[in-house]
């Protein structure tokens, strides 16, 4: 009983595996085969194993990944499986299952290099819980296929000495792999070869397929030594597995005559004619001479004809030459440059000597023909001012053809025109013109200005020795048109201070003198439509007519300073090329202006040259921050500005005030510093409002040094009058009190002391009563004067020549007083007037009483003289009195002692 139980156990076992065999269902081998070649290494094939199973129940189940055989040569591994109902798949080992689906499981057989025979590998799929799904074996065939050499080619090659020289021949040797495998040629070796004659090998096929064919080239080099006749090499070529073939190959050795010759071009040859080149032929074998030479023309030329002269007669030496005469000849209907070829086959009388196959090459060439004259006309624009124009020069060209191939000489080329304005020459006219050429004449056409617009025929002639003659007529179309100019193309106003109207002009002119321009326009084509203007333009130009085009410029304050701004205008016309001016300025604050003035002041010392250099760092201090485009305070350039001014202002009315004093005294520069000191008031206000701290500091320092200096004129000019009302130079006139209260009075108030200035005004007016005062009393006593002087007029006994004559004795003492009492008016007058500061109504009234004195002092020498004439009168009417009265009392007395006498 005990030696029964194993027994039993092994039978259930037995029993168990046929059953579980029985539920898989039955399983079939899958087999593949690869092959694998012999002779090559690192090979690789592969081949899918697919088998199927039906699953008895669900779960995982599990693949072997993989198997290895044959020291790893044979490989088995693991692909992929694939629900054929479900369509599921995968490409791990481990997968799900369901119940009675079908699987496809793939493997791939590997075989590698070194692998052989057969190799089997069972398979099978088992449920992670026990028992199998599937199994299969699988089984990979490798066969290894060996190549076989089937035999080989006898191959012959001629070589052929054409020098003394080594000869190279190429030897190809075929052999046939008969073997299922491929094969792989390793070497050839020479076995045997004969003397003078080297083999090598220049190349063997590197692998050669079943049934195919390879090949080894070898070069055979024979030596000059070697004598003719045929030679056997024999050698073996052996493959990679150690399997070989062996072979023999023929060199035909050959030393015949060579012939050896060039191509031969004979160039152009004239229709009709011949043309014969010598050809040398030499024998290059250096072995045999050549006797005789067979000629054979390969092909036809329908244009021409070839023939070798004298080749049958050839005869060299071993290594000599000889020559022959290859004449072509071209058809006389044959077309030019009709090419003329063929190929010539030289052969030397000798069976084994070599064909030499040369090339015969011409052309066809026709004589020189002279073909079409042609040119073009001329246009002649008069483009110079017809006021410096002299004659006009213009110049064309006139082309003439040789059609044929040969030079063509030409004889003369002329030309010549009808108009008597015109003149026609020729210059650098060729000599000869090659053959397909064109040759280039130059005409040369001079128009005098006054030459009528419009056309003018001239026409050329071509002469030549034997190609013919030919000519062309064309046309010089002369043209009088204007030209629109400008003197200035660009226009650079500089820096134009703004608020300032500035104005410049480009004269616009027609140029050329022949015609006139209509319809003048100036447009502008770019920059600000503010600021420039066309302040003045012409409309119609006539013939060398220029006229003005102004621009006016001023920049308000809107222009932003010191930017460049750029206008373009088009000036055009009817008929004329437009011409473009540029106009360009740049606005400039009046900075630059008052700058550049006040320097002049700079120079010296004291308050004013302090005014100028206090005012011109403010202006530059304000320059600056523009220029650098820092933020200034609104009002501070209207400010500084006018700040400036008035220092300039202040400035010029001191110089005007000094200037005055020293040709006209203080009185004339009065004016000038009242002016002053109300510019520094001015001023005062400005610098007060300006803002900006650099530029309010230099202003403020110019301020304190104007008030410096104006207030130094002020209190010249008070000192000067104080000096008048105090008498330093005389009693001052009442006119001069009051103009002197009144100057004092206009100095306080000009300064602000109001209280002064009413006090010295009323001092002034009460003065200027007294003045009109005494001007009414002079002008009394005038009046006076001049009465007495009428009645001392109408009192004359007459009047002779404008002067008063008293004859009346009777009246000289009357009239003396009338007199007396005239000049005394008159000295009161003008000491009245004098004394008020009426300085020329004094002058008047004495000039009038120095005239009237002397006129009245005529008439008192004529009153003095008549009053002497009748005392002469009277005396002597007296002086006869009494010497009657004398004569009468004598004779009384005689007669008186003639009566006592008797």
């Amino acid at each position: 009983m005990a030696a029964s139980e194993p027994v039993r156990a092994l039978a259930v076992v037995l029993a168990a595996i046929v059953a579980l065999s029985v539920f898989a269902g039955p399983a079939a081998a899958v087999t593949g085969s690869v092959d694998l070649d012999e002779a090559l290494d690192n090979q690789q094939r592969s081949e899918d194993l697919t088998f199927t199973f039906t699953a008895s129940q669900n779960g995982s189940v599990d693949a072997p990944d993989s198997n290895q055989f044959q020291g790893g040569d044979v490989v088995f591994e693991f692909d992929s499986w694939n629900d054929l109902d479900s369509g599921a798949s995968g490409s791990s080992s481990g997968w799900t299952v369901e119940n009675g689906h079908t699987y496809e499981v793939t493997y791939e057989a590997t075989a590698y290099s070194g692998a052989s025979g057969s190799e089997d590998w069972f398979v099978s799929i088992d449920y992670d819980g026990g028992g199998t799904a599937g199994s299969e074996t699988l089984t990979l065939n490798v066969d290894v296929l060996e190549p076989a050499f089937g035999g080989t080619t006898r191959p012959e090659e001629t070589v052929t000495f054409t020098d003394d020289n080594t000869q190279t021949e190429d030897l190809d040797v075929e052999f046939e792999n008969t073997g299922q495998g491929v094969m792989v040629p390793e070497s050839v070796s020479v076995d045997s070869s004969p003397s003078g004659v080297d083999v090598s090998v220049d190349s063997l096929s590197g692998q050669v397929d079943a049934g195919s064919t390879g090949t080894a080239s070898l070069d055979v080099s024979v030596d000059p030594s070697v004598s003719e006749g045929t030679y056997t090499i024999s050698g073996t070529i052996t493959d990679n597995l150690g399997k070989s073939q062996s072979f023999d190959a023929d060199i035909d050795v050959q030393k015949p005559p060579v012939l050896a010759a060039d191509d031969v071009d004979v160039g152009g040859v004239l229709r009709g004619q011949s043309e014969t080149v010598e050809l040398t032929v030499t024998e290059t074998g250096g072995f045999e001479g050549i006797d005789g030479v067979s000629v054979n023309v390969v092909g036809t030329d329908e244009d021409g004809s070839v023939d070798v002269e004298g080749a049958g007669f050839v005869s060299t030496d071993a290594g000599g030459s000889d020559t022959v005469d290859v004449e072509v000849t071209a058809n006389s209907d044959a077309p030019q440059h009709a090419d003329l070829d063929w190929q010539i086959e030289l052969t030397p009388d000798d069976p084994d000597s070599p064909t030499e196959t040369i090339n015969v090459d011409g052309e066809v060439y026709y004589p020189a023909n002279l073909g079409s004259v042609d040119g073009q006309g001329a246009q002649n624009v008069f483009d110079v001012p017809r006021s410096e124009a002299d004659v006009q020069v213009t110049e064309t060209t006139v082309s003439f053809e040789n059609t044929g191939d040969l030079d063509m000489e030409v004889t003369d080329v002329s030309a010549s025109t009808d108009s008597p304005d015109v003149e026609a020459s020729i210059e650098d006219a060729p000599d000869t013109v090659g053959g397909l050429s064109t040759g280039d004449a130059t005409v040369v056409l001079a128009a005098d200005p006054d030459a009528a617009e419009g056309s003018h025929s001239f026409t050329v002639d071509v002469d030549t020795a034997s190609a013919g003659s030919g000519s062309i007529t064309r046309e010089l179309t002369i043209d009088h048109v204007p030209e629109l100019g400008v003197d200035r193309e660009t226009v650079d106003l500089g820096d134009v201070t703004v608020t300032n109207r500035q104005t410049t002009s480009v004269d616009v002119s027609e140029v050329l003198e022949y015609e006139s321009v209509p319809d003048v326009e100036v447009t502008r084509v770019s920059g600000p439509d503010q600021y420039l203007t066309v302040a003045e333009q012409p409309t119609e130009l006539d013939a060398g007519e220029s006229a003005p085009l102004v621009f006016a410029i001023s920049f308000d304050t809107s222009a932003e300073l010191y930017e460049q701004y750029r206008w373009e205008f088009e000036v055009s016309g009817e008929g004329v090329e437009t011409q473009t001016v540029t106009v360009i300025a740049r606005p400039t604050p009046f900075i630059d202006n008052i700058s550049e003035r006040l320097s002049t002041y700079e120079g010296g010392s004291g308050p004013r040259a302090a005014t100028a250099s206090g005012m011109s760092e403010a202006l530059g201090s304000l320059e600056s921050q523009l220029r650098d485009g820092q933020e200034v305070p609104e009002g501070d350039l209207t400010e500084t500005i006018a700040a400036g001014e008035t220092a300039l202002l202040l400035l010029e009315s001191l110089d005007a005030a000094d200037a005055a004093r020293s040709e006209n005294g203080p009185e004339a520069s009065q004016e000038d510093v009242l002016r002053a000191r109300a510019t520094l008031n001015a001023m005062t206000e400005y610098v007060d409002r300006i803002e900006s701290e650099p530029v309010g500091a230099a202003a403020g320092e110019s301020l304190a040094a104007a008030r410096t200096a104006t207030d130094e004129q002020v209190t010249a000019q008070e000192e000067y009058y104080r000096s008048q009302l105090q008498g330093d130079n005389g009693d001052p006139t009442t006119l001069q009190r009051a103009n002197a209260n009144r100057q004092l009075a206009r100095l306080a108030e000009i300064q602000g002391e109001t209280e002064r200035a009413a006090e010295l005004n009323s001092k002034a007016s009460a003065a200027f009563e007294t003045y009109l005062s005494q001007v009414d009393e002079a002008a009394s006593d005038v009046e006076t004067a001049r009465t007495t002087r009428a009645s001392i007029r109408e009192s004359a006994t007459l009047v002779l020549f404008e002067q008063p004559l008293v004859l009346n004795p009777a009246r000289l003492d009357p009239m003396s007083a009338k007199i007396e009492r005239m000049d005394a008016a008159y000295a009161s007058a003008a000491e009245t007037y004098a004394a008020a500061g009426a300085t020329q109504e004094a002058d008047a009234v004495r000039t009038e009483r120095t005239a009237a004195s002397q006129r009245l002092q005529l008439t008192q020498y004529g009153l003095w003289g008549a009053t002497g004439f009748y005392g002469l009168i009277v005396a002597g009417f007296l002086l006869n009195t009494g010497r009657n009265l004398y004569a009468y009392l004598q004779d009384r007395r005689t007669v008186q002692l003639g009566a006592e006498l008797q």
